[in-house]
């Protein structure tokens, strides 16, 4: 499955638990609260999703030259 399409499974499976578990988050901003836990949690989770990402890059980096290094 492409990048890209599991990005989307993966936006599509949060916004639903949002939705369930804390609709609130839709207009509650307290990550913008400088210096407030909201604000350090929110930023840990943006910089693992970003970890997650080029994680993912990198493996299909990885498969792509494999792939290409395979004689036919």
């Amino acid at each position: 499955m492409s990048i890209s399409n599991q990005l989307k499974l993966r936006l599509a499976h949060i916004g639903k638990w949002l939705e369930d578990a804390a609709p609130y988050t839709a207009v509650d901003q307290r990550h913008l609260v400088e210096h407030s836990p909201e604000q350090a949690y929110w930023n840990h989770g943006y910089m693992m999703a970003c970890a997650d990402i080029m994680s993912q890059l990198q493996n299909e980096a990885g498969n792509s030259q494999t792939d290409t290094d395979r004689p036919e």
